[in-house]
Order: C-alpha cells, then structure tokens, then sequence
C-alpha cells in the first residue's frame, strides 16, 4: 500500500471529531439487529447448560454440544453496541441527537428560548473547549442570552444562532466520543470474524 493511501485509510479509521458523524453508526441496521443476540444467547446459553460439553450423534456426525463461536462473538457485539449506544445517548448534547439541520429545529416549532436552554445547560462543556475557543464561547453566549432589542428572531437569525451553537456542541466531550467510537469499532470487528470465518469455512468446503 502506497504511503499516502496508507495514512488515508487510517485516518478513516479515526474516531469522529463531531457527534454528528456517530449518528451513522447508530442507524445501522446491524447494529439494531445486533440486540437479538444480547437476547438469545444468554437464553440459549442456559437451555444447553446442563449439557454443555457432551458430546451426542446426529445423522451419523459427532456434535459437541455448546455455544457456537459466532453465537458468542454476535453476543459480545451486541454488547459492545449497546454500551457504545449508552454513551451517545448520555453523552450526545440532546439538539446533535434531535436535528441534523437547523430547518428540522424551527419546524418542530422551537425557539430562541430553547437554544439559550440548551447553551445554558452545555455552559460547562463548551467552556472546556480548548483555550483557543474561549472567546468564541463567551461570544456565543452573549448571543445567545442578549435580549435587548429581541422582541422575536427571524427564521434567518435563528437558523445562524443553531448553526452557531451546534458548531460547537458537535465536539465536546472527546473522551466520551472516542470511547464511543471504538466500542462500535470493537463490534464490527466482531462480526467480521465471524464473516470471515464463514467465508473460510465455505472455502475449505470448496478448494
């Protein structure tokens, strides 16, 4: 692999720099099927329990009798996932998660109000943006809590005040992002294995 090729796959690979780019992670469909297997396995894991490790004859084949290996992989995924899930929903700052534009804000009928609302409750973390973004912040801020002369914003006004707040929002609480971001990694890695495994299995089978 070309080195330039190499540095860009892997920055691929980077945990997202904005909330916004998780949302893709959790409207996958192999995420929300993933949950069957949080279920079932632990269901099945105790059904087979007081036989697990025997070995029986069906149609002229040994079977041993226990968890098959991508059963245990797709639990462990699932569970990845949902501990993954846990995090964005508590960590995600609620208008990232509600609205992907700032037409989705004023259709749903919210205000000036409830972007103060929100600023005001992410005081703390958008103060812990770095230094350089301090006075962007407080600028923001003061945007957003100024009423004088404000009797009502227009849909214009209102718009860049969203854009303004959620330009910020996207990117706190790193930490938590990352650590997001490399459990639904850690999941996905997970199905793979298993993927591939079916893949070999069908070869061998084959060639």
């Amino acid at each position: 692999m070309e080195p330039g090729k190499s540095s860009a796959y892997f920055k691929r690979l980077a945990p997202p720099k904005r909330w916004e780019d998780l949302k893709t992670f959790g409207s996958s469909r192999v995420i929300r099927t993933a949950y069957f297997w949080f279920v079932f396995v632990p269901i099945a894991a105790k059904l087979i329990a007081p036989i697990a490790g025997q070995e029986t004859m069906i149609w002229g084949l040994r079977l041993h009798i226990g968890l098959p290996f991508s059963w245990q992989c797709f639990f462990f995924a699932a569970l990845f996932f949902s501990a993954a899930n846990l995090i964005y929903d508590v960590r995600c700052p609620w208008i990232i998660k509600r609205f992907s534009l700032p037409g989705e804000f004023l259709s749903a009928g919210f205000s000036r109000l409830r972007l103060k609302m929100e600023a005001a409750r992410l005081q703390e973390a958008l103060e812990a943006l770095p230094t350089k973004d301090h006075d962007d912040v407080a600028n923001l801020n003061k945007v957003l809590g100024d009423n004088a002369g404000h009797p009502g914003e227009s849909a214009e006004e209102l718009r860049n005040m969203y854009i303004v707040l959620t330009g910020y929002a996207d990117h706190i609480h790193p930490g938590s992002r990352r650590a997001a971001t490399w459990l639904y990694y850690a999941g996905f890695l997970l199905i793979g294995v298993v993927v591939a495994q079916n893949i070999w299995s069908v070869l061998r089978v084959l060639f």
